[in-house]
C-alpha cells in the first residue's frame, strides 16, 4: 500500500505541475478540465504528451480516456485498459456508448443490471431507448440519471483537487472530563 499510495502521489504531483483544473476522485484516478487547451496544443496531443510524461517518470502503465465529460472519460478509459487511450470526439458519446454493455455504465451494479436483463436490455443502444418516465417511474430520481448516463449526458463539473493538510476527530463527552 506504501508503493502504491507513493505512486499516486507521483502520478498527482505532474497532473498538477502540467494541468489547469484535475481532480483527483480515488487514489489512481483523476479528471481534469483541459477547457480552451484545443486552442494552444489540441487537447488529444496535449493529453497524450501528459500520459507519456507520466508513464516515463512513475515506469507505470497508464490508461487514459478524451472526452466532453467525466463519464464518457470513465467509460472510455475502461475501454482501453490496459495501458491504452481513446478519444471520444464532441458528438459522438452516443455512438460510442451504444454497442456496450449497460454494466459499463457507472451506477448500473449486478442487481440493476439483472433487472434490465430481464426485459431484455443488455446493451447501452436499448437503454437509451427507453422512455425516461418509464426509468423515473422504476428507480426514482437515479431513473432520470441512468438515462442521462445512457444518452452520455453528464454535468458533473471537475472539482479542483486540494490536499488534505491534517485529519482531526472531536469527541463530544456527557459531562465535562
Amino acid at each position: 500500500m506504501d508503493a502504491y499510495s507513493r505512486h499516486s502521489r507521483m502520478v498527482t504531483d505532474i497532473i498538477a505541475e502540467e494541468a489547469p483544473m484535475y481532480e483527483k476522485a480515488s487514489i489512481d484516478e483523476h479528471y481534469l478540465d483541459i477547457t480552451g487547451m484545443d486552442r494552444f496544443f489540441g487537447c488529444y496531443k496535449w493529453s497524450t504528451e501528459l500520459r507519456s510524461k507520466i508513464m516515463k517518470e512513475t515506469h507505470l502503465p497508464i490508461s487514459m480516456g478524451l472526452s466532453v465529460n467525466k463519464l464518457v472519460s470513465k467509460v472510455a478509459t475502461g475501454e482501453c485498459k490496459p495501458n491504452g487511450q481513446k478519444q471520444i470526439e464532441r458528438g459522438l458519446e452516443q455512438d460510442f456508448l451504444a454497442p456496450l454493455s449497460i454494466r459499463k455504465i457507472p451506477m448500473i451494479g449486478k442487481k440493476t443490471a439483472d433487472f434490465f436483463y430481464e426485459m431484455g436490455i443488455t446493451k447501452v443502444k436499448t437503454l437509451r431507448d427507453m422512455p425516461m418516465r418509464m426509468l423515473e417511474a422504476t428507480f426514482g430520481k437515479n431513473g432520470r440519471i441512468i438515462w442521462n448516463k445512457a444518452h452520455g449526458i453528464d454535468n458533473t463539473p471537475v472539482v479542483p483537487y486540494v490536499e488534505r493538510k491534517s485529519i482531526s476527530t472531536e469527541s463530544t463527552f456527557e459531562s465535562d472530563s
